[in-house]
Parts: structure tokens; sequence; C-alpha cells
């Protein structure tokens, strides 16, 4: 009985011990179950707070950005932007482009250069002068001015501006080769030739006029002075740069004029009207010309036109090594004329030819050929003086006398010899056939000659000493003679009237 009383009492026990463990259990659960309600409830406050803030904070960044946004994002130039000087801010770039535009047409463009002399001036503006900026660039680079980084980092530089701005210079150009078109043009108004003194004859005198200093702008000068002024751009006021021009020849240079320095006679047959008739009109053409110094002489042009209207007459003239008919024969003589009276002058002869045959008039070698279009003589007045040079043709003589001032010494003379110094073989015969002579007849229609060379020496003779020099040289064509031979056939005589003849002419 007793055994049986302690197991159920033991089973109680263990029972209630288990009862309890469950209602523990079942506290336990429904602790947590409480307090995880409860931190349910703490999570979701917080998250709402955090909420809450977060939209605070949203709602007051967006303000932030939008404050930014309203100072970054324009369409027009910040403020604290200029350009030499001129406010840019607020413009649009085209606005900007303008104004600076503007600003450099009043600042620079219409600035007034003047240059003065003498009463005169000369007003022209940088403008003028090609003067451009690059304004539409400038306006661009002001424009860009903070675009570029975050919206933050725009905002905050475009917020330095008020205490650091930002100042940006032109840059410009102007065409210098408009100095140049504008100098030269003025030295074309300024620029007065000097004028030499000059000699004229009247009568047997020679009467000097007094030079006359002429004037030029310092073009260089004024071309660097100008250069260097405008680049302050400013308005400028210049006195031109003038340098007096003197003359090269001037009266106290003349005071000797008057000396013959070269002079040569040729002469001529009176009987021939014609050709002295061409002597008559080419020494006119040529007689009372002056040259100054450096100046050059033609031949051709100076006798020219050759022509019946200008007087000339035909007469015998050298063509092809043969004396034929042609207008103007006769200029080969007053041409040597003037060629030997040059060369004792001792001015620089450029162009010079000998005839073809020995002219007879002038030692050989010592003459000069002209033909229109073909032979030519020319000569420059290689002296420091004018020249004066007098030709005439009359009563068989023509002379030539050039006069100027004598720049060598007063003992010293000028001579020329000519040598023959080779020859050159007569050539072959030049046949011509004519029906009217005889086949066996023939008859010389020309003789010819066997070429000349020439070479001529120039002797000088100064304070007792002479000397020989060689001049030039010339040569002469040899010539064929000209032989015409008959064609036409004898006729054949008959035997028994030449018998009859015989005997009758033997009675």
């Amino acid at each position: 009985m007793s055994k049986k009383k302690k197991k159920h009492t033991g089973l109680k026990v263990t029972l209630g011990i288990l009862s309890v463990a469950v209602l523990a259990a079942a506290g336990l659960a429904g602790y947590y179950t409480w307090q995880k309600a409860k931190l349910s409830q703490e999570a979701s406050r917080k998250a709402a707070q955090l909420e809450e803030s977060y939209q605070q904070e949203v709602s007051s960044m967006q303000g932030v950005y939008k404050q930014w946004s309203d100072v970054v994002n324009v369409d027009t130039i910040y403020d604290g932007v200029s350009a030499m000087g001129v406010s840019l801010s607020g413009m649009t770039e085209e606005e900007a482009t303008e104004a600076l535009n503007e600003y450099y047409s009043d600042a620079v463009l219409e600035k007034k250069i003047t240059l003065k002399t003498e009463g005169q001036d000369w007003s022209f503006t940088y403008a003028d002068l090609g003067f451009t900026a690059n304004t539409a660039e400038v306006a661009a680079s002001a424009y860009g001015v903070c675009r570029e980084g975050s919206l933050r980092q725009r905002y905050d530089r475009i917020m330095a501006l008020a205490s650091d701005p930002v100042e940006l210079i032109l840059s410009e150009e102007y065409n210098a080769s408009k100095i140049d078109e504008i100098l030269a043009k003025i030295d074309e108004e300024v620029t007065k030739e000097a004028k030499d003194a000059t000699v004229t004859k009247e009568g047997d005198k020679f009467v000097t006029t007094k030079e006359v200093p002429g004037q030029k702008l310092d073009i260089e000068a004024m071309k660097e002075t100008l250069t260097e002024k405008i680049k302050g751009q400013e308005d400028i006021e210049l006195e031109l740069a003038i340098e007096e021009v003197e003359p090269e020849i001037k009266e106290e240079d003349l005071k000797d004029f008057g000396a013959v320095i070269g002079t040569f006679n040729t002469y001529y047959d009176l009987a021939n009207t014609p050709r002295n008739t061409n002597l008559e009109v080419g020494c006119s053409r040529i007689s009372g010309l002056w040259m100054q110094p450096g100046d050059s002489f033609n031949f051709n042009d100076t006798v020219s036109p050759v022509d019946t209207a200008s007087g000339y007459m035909e007469a015998s003239t050298i063509s092809n090594g043969q004396y034929v008919p042609g207008l103007g024969g006769g200029l080969c003589q007053v041409c040597t004329t003037l060629y030997n009276a040059v060369i004792r002058a001792e001015l620089d002869v450029t162009e010079r030819y000998s005839h073809s045959l020995e002219p007879g008039y002038v030692p050989n070698g010592q003459d000069a050929a002209m033909s229109i279009g073909g032979k030519n003589f020319q000569f420059v007045n290689t002296s420091k003086y004018p020249i004066y040079i007098e030709m005439s043709a009359y009563g068989g003589t023509l002379n030539c006398t050039i006069y100027g001032v004598e720049e060598h010494d007063p003992s010293r003379t000028v001579s020329f010899e000519s040598y023959q110094v080779g020859t050159i073989a007569k050539p072959s015969p030049i046949y011509t056939k004519d029906d009217s002579m005889y086949e066996d007849e023939q008859k010389v229609t020309s003789y010819g000659r066997e070429g000349l060379q020439y070479d001529v020496y120039k002797i000088v003779t100064e304070n007792g000493k002479t000397t020989s020099e060689y001049f030039n040289s010339s040569t002469y064509s040899a010539v064929a003679d000209r032989i015409t031979i008959g064609t036409k056939k004898r006729p054949q005589q008959d035997t028994a009237s030449s018998e009859t003849s015989e005997e009758n002419a033997g009675e």
C-alpha cells in the first residue's frame, strides 16, 4: 500500500513540475511575443522618424539645389565677368559681342591719327589701318566662364566672382601694309623732285640756271614712329619726317661747262644731192640734244622715222655686200661721225657694229653701221655732267662736237689707230645666166674682194706719257665676183657661103 502511494506522489510531483514548466514556457512565449511587438512598434516609430527626417532633409536639399540651379542655369553671362573694363554681366553672347564691338569702335577704331607738315595735314583712323579685335571670341569666352564642373562647383565659382571677378583681354591686329599705302600716298604729295642746275646754249654761249633742292618723305622713319605710337591706341598727331633731296648737278658744277670733250669730222661729195639731204636731215635729228648723266642714246630711235615724210631721200646703201639704192642712204656716215666724237669724249659705247664693206670716209675699223630694224649704235653719258651734242653737214664737211665739263687732265689727248690683222679669202664667183648672151660669152658684172680684219688701238697721251691699248675689232666681209654667162646658142654658118666670102675677101 505504501509503495503505490509513493509512486503516485512522485508522478504528481513530476506532473506538477511539467505543468509549471509548460506554464513558464507559455508565459515566456507570450513575453517574447509582447516584447517583439513592442520592438516592432519602436522600429516603426524610429523608421517613421527617419523617414520624416529624410523628407525634411530632401525638402531642404531641394531648396538648396533650386537655389544653386537658379544661379547656375541661366543663358546670360554671370556677374563679375568683364572685358577691357566693359561689364558683360547679364548679357547674352550676342549682346556681349555687340557691346564689345561698340566699345572697340569708340575706344580704338574712331581714334584719329594726324600727320602734319608746312600747313598740310593728313588724317585717318585706326579703322583705316585695318584694326580688328576678336570681340566675338571674347564674348564666347565670357559666356563660358563657370560653365564647367558639377552644379555645386559651378555655384561656388559663381559666388566667388563677387570677390574675384574675371577680366578678359581683347586680342587685336592690324594690316601693316595699310601704313605703307598711306605713307606712300603722302610721299607722292609731299615729294618734290630736286631740279639740277641746267645749261642752255644762247648763240655761241652756254647759260646756266641754278639748281633747286627737292624733298621726300622719310618713309622708314615715319613707319617706325607710327608703328610704335599706335600701340597706345590714342589720338596721335605727328610731324612728318621730311628729307631734303640735294640736286645731283649744281650751278657750281657747271661753271666750266662748254668744253669740247669730243669732236670729229668726215667728208662727203657735194654733188650727191639725195645723199647730202639725208646727211642734213640725220644731223638735224641729233643736233641740240642734251643728255644728263646716265642717259642713254639710241641712234635708230633718234633718226626715225626714216621715210619721205621726214625729208629722207633714196640714196646708195650697202646691202649683202653690194651698194644698192635705199631710203636714208648716208645715215651710216652720220652714225660713224657721231661714234668717233663719242669715243673721243670717252663715253661708254654699249652697241656698235662695223659695216659689211669698208665705208671709205673713215679709217677701217673706226666706222659704225646702222640699219632700221637691224644694226644700231648706242652709248651712255657716263660723265658726271650733262653733255650737249651739235651736228652739222655743210659744205662737204660732216661735223659732230660734244660739249661738257672736262673731267680729265687738260694735257690729255685721245686718238685711234687701225691695224689690218687678217684677210678672208674671196669666195667662189656667183654666176648668173643670161639668155640674151651667147653661151661662149661672159662678163664680170661686179668685182668682189677678199675680206679684211682690223684691230683698233686707243692712243692716250697725258703729261707727256703715251699709252696704247686694244680698243675693238672689225671684220669686213669677203665678196664674190659676180659673173654673167650666156646661154644662147650661136647660129650655124653655111659652108659654101663661107668659101665664097673667103674668095671675095682674097680678091
